[in-house]
């Protein structure tokens, strides 16, 4: 009874912490970040968020086949669509100086 309601407050304050320190992270890495470049990150996030969810709510269903092909098949996906993030979000304007 005790663990539960734990359990979430410790993901919700970790949750926290690492939104808010995305900001100062991105900010090491010489990293401009738009209004629309933060939409497509938290976008993707939501996306891995409720690909895991979803993967192990069918694993802990007695699914275990089906759980694991959604895993693999989305986590593909994801993966996918976060290196394509990661080098729009590094990617540097060209110098027109030279």
């Amino acid at each position: 009874m005790f663990i539960q309601p734990v359990f979430w407050i410790i993901i919700g304050m970790l949750g926290l912490l690492m939104i808010t320190s995305a900001k100062y992270w991105l900010s090491d890495l010489n990293i401009v970040m738009k209004w629309w470049k933060w939409l497509l990150a938290g976008a993707w996030f939501v996306l891995l968020s409720l690909s895991l969810a979803g993967g192990m709510t069918l694993i802990g269903e007695g699914e275990q086949q089906a759980g694991l092909y959604f895993l693999g098949f989305s986590l593909l996906i994801i993966l996918l669509l976060g290196v394509g993030l990661w080098r729009l979000l590094a990617r540097k304007k060209k110098d027109t100086n030279q």
